[in-house]
């Protein structure tokens, strides 16, 4: 009767500890849809950053093109300032050549000495904003070459961006479908424990009716003592009456004997 009641303790400790576990799975499985729902979030968030990088990227690509194209048009200006300085110079030269000759002519070189010195002066305004112009175009061309440096590193960098956005989002999969791995493995573990916690709901309920029936046949035994007790005492009895009886017995045949 002991056994079965310690047995009743401890299976009843047991059913308590499977029911703990249950509720750890629970929470576990709680905290792993939290994980998949935040990692899924994430990944989300993640494809719309490489969606921007990559329109960021096209955007760079374009005006990456577009400052190379102004710098080879800032180049084909150089040339064409070369050119017009080349001009000028040679202008300056015959016009220099020109007042040479209107000197030599005397009186009647003076008006093409005076045409002459117009094409110089001209020759030398022209020289002048040429020199002016190269300035700026050079200036543009540095400022052009910085924007291309910019742009570059720019490209360079949203490709690495996007390098690492897509591996974070790979990142964010891989946690996703561990998640989901898990979560499948303890709802396999939790019904497991439900299979078990049933079967000790039902071995517990056997414990308690064996111990039931222990307890009544106990009663009974007890019961079934007690009657043979007094079963023994009422032999007892009819074995003292019986006793006297056969002495009674012998005192009759000893008075009947007397009579004979």
């Amino acid at each position: 009767m002991d056994q079965i009641v310690q047995s009743k303790y401890e299976i009843a400790i047991i059913s308590e500890s499977i029911e703990q576990v249950q509720n750890s799975i629970h929470r576990a499985m709680a905290a792993s849809n939290e994980a998949a729902f935040s990692a899924q979030t994430g990944n989300d968030n993640v494809e719309k950053v490489i969606q921007q990088m990559t329109e960021i990227g096209t955007i760079t690509s374009t005006m990456s093109e577009t400052i190379y194209m102004l710098k080879s048009k800032a180049q084909k200006i150089n040339k064409i300032l070369t050119l017009i300085t080349s001009i000028s110079e040679q202008t300056n030269l015959l016009a220099l050549n020109a007042a040479i000759e209107a000197a030599r002519a005397g009186e009647h070189g003076k008006g093409f000495a005076v045409v002459a010195n117009e094409v110089r002066k001209l020759a030398d305004e022209t020289n002048r904003a040429a020199d002016q112009i190269n300035i700026l175009i050079n200036e543009i061309q540095v400022d052009v070459q910085k924007s291309v440096n910019t742009m570059d590193e720019g490209t360079v960098a949203v490709k690495e961006g996007i390098d690492v956005v897509n591996k974070t989002s790979t990142s964010f999969q891989q946690i996703l479908q561990t998640t989901s791995v898990s979560e499948k493995e303890l709802n396999i573990v939790t019904e497991q424990i439900v299979q078990i916690r049933d079967q000790f709901e039902h071995l517990k309920a056997k414990t308690t009716e064996i111990a039931n029936i222990s307890t009544k046949t106990v009663e009974h035994t007890e019961e079934i003592t007690v009657s043979s007790q007094e079963q023994t005492a009422i032999m007892k009895q009819l074995a003292d009456a019986s006793h006297e009886l056969a002495l009674m017995a012998e005192d009759l045949q000893k008075a009947i004997s007397i009579f004979k």
